[in-house]
């Protein structure tokens, strides 16, 4: 009893130093989140083949094989020469049909790791099996490192809206309660880094600064352009932010002089995409490049498809948004919160309400709402972060209704325990109960879900 007192007592103290350093507070949550997704990582044995452009262009090209994957034994090994979207480019190379934003955006962590493993002995050569097992450990480790900045975003978020203890209960949830574990630190899918731009985008946002500087402004808006070339629908997400940052930063709010202020960020934002349309041109010989192969496979706007995989992201045990990140559900009741929001806060709310109940309905046009391999939900996880601020500003509502405090309370532990246990399981690279109920059985859970 006495070591645990004691463990208790320095346990206390760490999170009063916590609170109190903004730097520690750094330190710390890269430390433990990097960690903790290593540790998990460890014991999953799971991957996507739509991440292997992104881990193996590094090794490919440092070897002399420029682009082309087709000499990479891991991507010949797992896939067919049709299969899992790789096609040969009308410029020769082998390659995914994905964006190339991801690859860029991991590429420094990437070339530090990939050379550690080299330096250190590891297999590293790309027509040799065992660079797999090299490839699969540096991604989950910079998935982790991507996930952990993305959780000191969220809260420094958070700081700036509810308080220091609901802030520091919601990184904990969505640590260890969310598909952040489950998903964003095991792959460097584009959701990762979609997750780690908008919530430092909405961090900025959030910020006591009055009068943006013009490197900030650059920054901000090279993001907004970034964030196509890592996924072209998180356009809606660049044009929300993007406007956000006109209502509260232009100074005079007329047309003429907002259409003078648009010359600097629209450069910016053509900059931050251009990665993405030099790759498409000259790689793919299109404007959407991979994606234009597939694009008219994957789009269906008749409104009775849209209702059916509407109710299916959110509702289903397959794969629901619902069913493994129940605690966005509690990001309703920061509608309530919101009513006493001051300028900043309100616009803020409005950017992000928008922003992921238009993407919302852009996937329910993709007939693949289930994404491929993936534990629970995938194309909904671009908005992750950005509920789980939602979510914050519920939790602090419930909290300050003294009415029914013991039943709300409960509430919110049980659906922390159950999302601590559900992430547990999928970090761990294994399938909840009613995991692959769909895929046995398309009438059991017919009351919402279609799949193609």
């Amino acid at each position: 009893m006495k070591s645990l007192r004691y463990f208790l007592s320095r346990l206390n103290e760490q999170l009063r130093l916590f609170e109190e350093s903004s730097l520690l507070s750094f330190r710390g949550i890269i430390i433990l989140y990097f960690l903790t997704g290593l540790f998990f990582a460890a014991q999953s044995t799971w991957t996507s083949t739509d991440s292997l452009m992104t881990s193996l262009l590094v090794p490919n090209m440092a070897q002399g094989h420029g682009l082309d994957l087709s000499k990479v034994r891991p991507v010949k090994e797992m896939i067919d020469p049709e299969g899992c979207f790789f096609r040969y480019a009308p410029s020769g190379d082998y390659l995914s049909i994905y964006p190339i934003g991801m690859f860029i955006l991991s590429l420094p962590l990437q070339l530090i790791l990939w050379w550690g493993a080299w330096f250190f002995g590891a297999p590293v050569e790309v027509t040799s099996l065992g660079v797999f097992h090299t490839r699969f450990e540096i991604e989950k480790a910079t998935a982790s490192l991507i996930a952990a900045l993305t959780v000191f975003g969220l809260n420094r978020c958070l700081l700036q809206i509810v308080s220091r203890a609901v802030s520091r209960f919601t990184v904990l949830l969505f640590i260890a309660g969310s598909s952040c574990l489950s998903m964003l630190c095991q792959g460097l899918w584009q959701h990762t880094g979609i997750n780690l731009l908008l919530i430092w985008m909405v961090a900025y946002l959030l910020s006591d600064r009055e009068k943006p500087t013009l490197g900030a402004k650059w920054t901000f808006f090279f993001c907004c352009g970034f964030l196509v070339a890592i996924r072209p629908t998180a356009i809606v997400f660049s044009i929300a932010l993007g406007l956000a940052w006109f209502i509260l930063f232009s100074k005079d709010r007329s047309i003429l002089s907002i259409v003078g202020e648009l010359r600097s960020p629209v450069f910016a934002a053509i900059v931050g995409v251009s990665p993405a349309i030099f790759w498409n041109y000259f790689v793919w010989g299109n404007a959407l490049g991979g994606y234009g192969m597939v694009l008219q496979k994957v789009i269906d706007f008749s409104p009775r498809t849209i209702a059916t995989r509407f109710g299916s992201i959110l509702f289903s045990p397959y794969r629901g948004f619902i069913f493994y990140n129940p605690l966005c559900l509690l990001s309703i009741f920061s509608l309530k919160g919101s009513r006493s929001f001051e300028h900043k806060l309100r616009v803020v709310f409005l950017a992000i309400v928008s922003s992921c109940s238009i993407h919302l309905l852009l996937c329910a046009t993709n007939p693949t709402w289930h994404g491929g391999l993936s534990f629970g939900p995938r194309y909904m996880l671009d908005t992750l972060a950005l509920l789980f601020i939602l979510m914050g500003i519920g939790l602090d509502a419930i909290l300050s209704i003294r009415s029914y405090r013991l039943i709300s309370r409960g509430i919110v532990a049980l659906l922390s325990i159950y999302s601590f246990s559900i992430h547990f399981i999928g970090a761990k690279g294994a399938t909840v109960p009613w995991y692959w109920m769909q895929a046995l059985n398309h009438r059991i859970c017919a009351w919402f879900t279609t799949l193609p």
